[in-house]
């Protein structure tokens, strides 16, 4: 007998994508007795079907369905004569077309047909959603379960009851949809090679329009071409217009429904839709019936279950319908895209709501998207809104200060855009001037937040703790109604104005504006700053010393189930801080690096890097590594690039961190060096100054510097002040008056569970201490001196007085001159005064020489370690 292997099988055309991966993917189905391949015209269904039956040489019948055979008889009529002529002209292969479809002889003689056929043999069906008989899909079930060399190969447009669930569980199915026969870029970049479209040699923009659908890269790299031969390059819009027009020829025949057609156009207007913002967006009843149906017939895909469900049309379909809405119903396209932003807004997606609103032109609407989801927006999509916003004209976004101070926080946060940052801010804080008799008290609650937030990351601390002020007695102003228009963002202004009042040092104010933040949460699309505040209460509590009360606050956020990539991010630095201090209390130095590992990434644009550097600074002193420490922060303050901008009280408390480095390295040059460039005297740079005078053997000036930082001063640095004021008392001869000191400093340690200030004396002041707490009533004080894990980090204190400010100079300038004339003549004094100042010199550093004195000058930071040798 006579087979010919392919019957009906259609030719591949030029200008298409092989698509190997899917062979292999429909190889994998070998054993399937049906394969559906179920997506829209234009999807390449059918070039793949044949293009595979062709490559691996398969014996094959190949049926397309059209309006003259949809009927079951018809359509078995077609099949057993397309059988006939792959079997030979055997009679019995053929089926008389007026035979009654209720006629059991039906699959007699199909049964009669199928048998001739002992081979391999795979059945395509194409445009199978034309065939109006259900019964077929009973038919196809009962011959690929009586006939196992029968495959059976489906291609339709929409979803059949070949896919429900009673005929999948009788037979084996496996299911391609659209997304699988989307081309990848490789295989775009394929068609547009193989059409000579040159000019389309961005493939990352061909996927954008076309989403990877066949016919739309088919049709668009057809169109290139055209242009090109008539010597035009092709604009963006062509481009989009191009690879819209095949998805346009498929929507002609769905848009002839005119209720279907219009659900269609309205909802392209989102990139993606619930049921219910499809519902508004068309007031239609029928909403989840018209999706669904879209998805049967492959012009929507589905994602997640329950209220998490949503459809989106891939970009080539949506640029159709919305190119089809434009043309139909242009009036009502703004009011769609209002709703879309209203919609978006209501149901926490920022991003999409200002992109919505922008594209409605409506700069009221996105002012309000701004000043309701400031912190979603800026923590989460900074650089997406501020892509929407900066081509937005001037004139028209003068009207609106809160929006001009979003644009320019968020060119702030680059590191390259710092000018252009600099305008924003002069333009909103006119704008806020100009406005200001028309703005509502809430829009100037917000602007004072923002001001505040402007002048602190803009290093100007008094300013910004002005703004924040301000910013909170406006809000304890607000009515009830004014708070609940206000409610999705009161949580950012109380974190942002406690941030400025943190780093203006109000840190009691600044704590309950944090308290607030995190009680005051009113939704779920605010949970990310209360997880924030929290953290940022955990890490003021670690910085003042009161180790419990932060572990509390840990172990309030980690009983909340806060999404885990919120730790790694911006938001969880305060939280990441006060883990590290935590760790660093409880001698775990393993958990404290991880902690702080987890903040590199952001490292030189974190707004808490003053904290992150505290942090640090504790962790290298106590691992005895002060001087890799030191070079390091140095570096980093030179590098501007490197850190945030600082405000005045971080800046010193930074400074402060390095001169404690420096002290412990036995620099204490560079530490009273450092501690003179601070702007502030801050409580720790008087504790730190304290320590310098010890180390120097200053033993007054701890008197003096000491009780300075008193005032208000937090658990840890009142701890560091009464061992500093017992050790020297002690060494006073008072005995009884450094141990009531030593049982004060312990008592407090011992409240907040504090170990760390015990570890900055020297060896000899630990063991002095050490012994005085042997003698102490108290047991907190013995458990406290006599059970500290740390051991002490600080040199011991120098005997000698130290140089005075012309003595150093003199040292200085002796290092690169050849005799003490030469010093004299630079320094344009007599040479007795020059020996004079010499012999002062080194008897405070203890030595005899010139050379001893240099050596020494050296160790003790003076000098740099690669002064020239003279």
């Amino acid at each position: 007998m006579n087979i010919e292997r392919m019957v009906g099988v259609p030719r591949i055309p030029g200008g298409v994508a092989r698509r190997p991966r899917l062979f292999q993917t429909l190889a994998s189905h070998d054993d399937a007795a049906l394969i559906v391949l179920r997506a829209s015209a234009g999807a390449g269904k059918t070039v793949l079907a044949a293009d595979y039956i062709r490559s691996e040489n398969r014996s094959c019948v190949w049926v397309t369905v059209d309006s003259s055979y949809a009927t079951r008889s018809a359509f078995w009529t077609v099949v057993l004569q397309r059988l006939a002529s792959f079997l030979g002209d055997d009679p019995k292969a053929s089926l008389p077309q007026d035979f009654d479809v209720r006629d059991v002889t039906v699959r007699t003689r199909l049964r009669e047909a199928f048998e001739l056929n002992p081979a391999q043999l795979t059945l395509v069906i194409d445009d199978y959603q034309l065939l109006e008989n259900t019964e077929v899909e009973e038919d196809i079930a009962w011959l690929a379960t009586t006939f196992r060399q029968i495959r059976f190969m489906v291609l339709t447009r929409s979803r059949t009851g070949l896919e429900s669930p009673d005929l999948m569980a009788r037979l084996d199915t496996a299911v391609i949809c659209m997304d699988e026969l989307l081309l990848t870029p490789k295989e775009a970049e394929q068609v547009i090679k193989s059409i000579g479209a040159e000019a389309l040699g961005n493939t990352a923009e061909v996927m954008a329009v076309t989403a990877g659908f066949p016919a739309s890269v088919r049709a668009l790299a057809n169109g290139v071409a055209l242009l090109e031969s008539r010597g035009r390059q092709p604009s963006h819009e062509d481009i989009v217009f191009l690879a819209a027009q095949p998805m346009r020829t498929v929507l002609k025949a769905y848009l002839q429904d005119k209720n279907f057609g219009e659900f269609l156009c309205k909802t392209s207007i989102p990139e993606s839709m619930s049921v219910d913002l499809a519902r508004d967006l068309t007031g239609s009843n029928c909403a989840e019936v018209f999706l669904q149906h879209a998805e049967d017939l492959g012009l929507a895909l589905s994602s997640g279950q329950g209220t998490d469900l949503s459809y989106t049309y891939s970009a080539p379909l949506r640029e159709a319908l919305l190119l089809e809405l434009h043309e139909r119903l242009p009036a009502i396209v703004p009011s769609l895209q209002r709703r879309c932003a209203q919609w978006y807004l209501a149901n926490g997606s920022s991003l999409a709501a200002l992109q919505s609103a922008l594209l409605a032109g409506d700069l009221g609407l996105a002012n309000a998207v701004i000043r309701g989801r400031w912190s979603d927006l800026f923590q989460f999509h900074g650089k997406s809104a501020l892509a929407l916003l900066r081509d937005q004209p001037l004139r028209k976004l003068q009207r609106y200060p809160i929006m001009l101070f979003f644009i320019a926080i968020c060119y702030n946060a680059s590191k390259i855009h710092k000018l252009r940052a600099a305008e924003y801010f002069a333009f909103a804080i006119t704008s806020a001037q100009l406005h200001s008799s028309r703005l509502r008290v809430t829009d100037r609650v917000v602007i004072q937040m923002i001001l505040a937030i402007s002048f602190r990351l803009s290093g100007l601390g008094e300013q910004a703790r002005k703004a924040a002020t301000l910013c909170l007695d406006l809000a304890a102003s607000l009515s009830a109604e004014q708070r609940d228009e206000v409610a999705g963002l009161l949580p950012a202004i109380y974190v942002h104005c406690g941030l400025s009042l943190y780093e203006a040092g109000e840190l009691d104010r600044a704590l309950d504006s944090f308290g607030l933040a995190y009680i005051c949460v009113v939704s779920e699309h605010t949970a990310t700053t209360r997880f924030q505040a929290g953290g940022l209460v955990a890490m003021a509590h670690a910085i003042n010393g009161e180790i419990e009360e932060s572990r509390l606050w840990l172990r309030e956020i980690e009983s909340k189930s806060w999404p885990l990539e919120w730790y790694s991010k911006y938001i969880g630095a305060g939280y990441r801080i006060a883990t590290a201090l935590v760790r660093i209390e409880e001698h775990n130095f393993v958990a404290a690096e991880a902690a702080l590992a987890e903040l590199a990434p952001h490292r030189t644009t974190i707004e808490h890097w003053s904290q992150m550097v505290y942090a640090e600074t504790l962790l290298a002193l106590l691992q005895s590594n002060a001087g890799h420490q030191a070079n390091f922060l140095e570096n980093s303050l030179k590098d501007k690039h490197a850190r945030p901008r600082l405000a005045p009280v971080s800046q010193s408390n930074v400074g402060a961190y390095l001169a404690m480095l420096h002290i412990a390295s036995g620099n204490h040059h560079k530490a009273r060096v450092t501690i003179r460039k601070c702007p502030l005297r801050t409580a720790e740079v008087h504790i730190v100054s304290a320590h310098l005078a010890r180390a120097t053997g200053n033993l007054q000036k701890v008197f003096t510097d000491g009780p300075k930082a008193m005032k208000n001063a937090s658990p840890r640095h009142r701890a560091s002040f009464l061992l500093l004021k017992s050790i020297t008392v002690l060494k006073g001869g008072n005995n009884d008056a450094a141990l009531e000191l030593l049982d004060a400093a312990c008592e407090l340690m011992s409240t907040n569970d504090l170990r760390s200030p015990l570890a900055f004396l020297s060896q000899a002041d630990a063991g002095a201490l050490q012994q005085l707490a042997s003698t102490s009533t108290s047991s907190t004080t013995r458990a406290a001196v006599e059970e500290t894990p740390f051991a002490p980090v600080l040199p011991p204190p120098e005997l000698s007085a130290a140089l005075t400010v012309r003595e150093v100079e003199v040292i200085q300038v002796l290092a690169t001159a050849v005799d003490t004339k030469e010093v004299a003549e630079r320094l344009f004094v007599s040479i007795n005064t020059v020996k004079s100042q010499l012999r002062s010199a080194y008897r405070k550093l203890g030595v005899s020489s010139r050379e001893e004195a240099l050596l020494e000058a050296v160790r003790q930071g003076i000098l740099d370690h690669d002064y020239p040798e003279t």
